[in-house]
């Protein structure tokens, strides 16, 4: 079943971008690349996903594998998606209090 390996590539992709995004530090150009790429590759693995889920040959263990794995990459996407914000959140403070400063040296 050639869509299985197919979306066993996908799932190794997957993670590795997940990991990749993890390490990568948000300012870094490249992590918008490992972001839009994995927004590509997820995209990919739901229209296999959902064929393999059609085709009349599948387990149900291999739905409850499929189903793991979107889990386990929800949750890695998710703690990036939150450190990613509590630094959007932290920088956007650092930007307010560096022009307060302004502010009351220009007042001076």
């Amino acid at each position: 079943m050639q869509q299985y390996n197919d979306i066993e590539q996908l799932n190794h992709e997957i993670g590795l971008l997940l990991d990749a995004i993890d390490t990568t530090p948000a300012e870094e150009e490249k992590s918008d690349l490992l972001v839009q790429t994995l927004l590509h590759l997820i995209g990919e693995r739901q229209t296999f996903v959902q064929a393999i889920i059609e085709s009349e040959d599948v387990t149900q263990q291999e739905v409850q594998a499929q189903l793991q794995l979107t889990q386990e990459f929800a949750a890695k996407a998710n703690k990036a998606l939150i450190h990613r914000r509590d630094l959007l959140t932290t920088r956007q403070s650092n930007k307010r209090k560096i022009n307060v400063y302004k502010d009351i040296d220009l007042n001076r």
